[in-house]
């Protein structure tokens, strides 16, 4: 029979660490290569991180009218953050995508 375990989490000290330095050094470093893996030139994304109530955010920002229809047409930051992740991230298209 399984015996039953209890954990308990200390909300205080967990959202210490996820608002820490580590944490945005982290997601920094992989926004960063999430933007080098999409092939295209860096200056046309901004990759901006801030603390929000809870915890630490990282998000990336096209730029260009390009890299935004790049992003529109071909998913490039997504495609990039599966990459990144270790996972073939699998896209659903309609057929008037061809």
């Amino acid at each position: 029979m399984a015996r039953r375990v209890e954990i308990s989490i200390n909300h205080a000290e967990a959202e210490e660490i996820l608002k820490s330095q580590a944490v945005i050094d982290e997601m920094m470093t992989l926004a960063e290569d999430i933007v080098e893996r999409t092939g295209k030139p860096v200056d046309d994304y901004e990759i901006e991180e801030w603390v929000g109530v809870n915890r630490a955010r990282v998000s990336i920002f096209t730029l260009t009218p390009q890299a935004k229809l790049n992003e529109a047409t071909e998913h490039t930051l997504l495609r990039a953050l599966g990459e990144v992740s270790g996972r073939d991230l699998q896209l659903y298209t309609s057929a008037a995508d061809g």
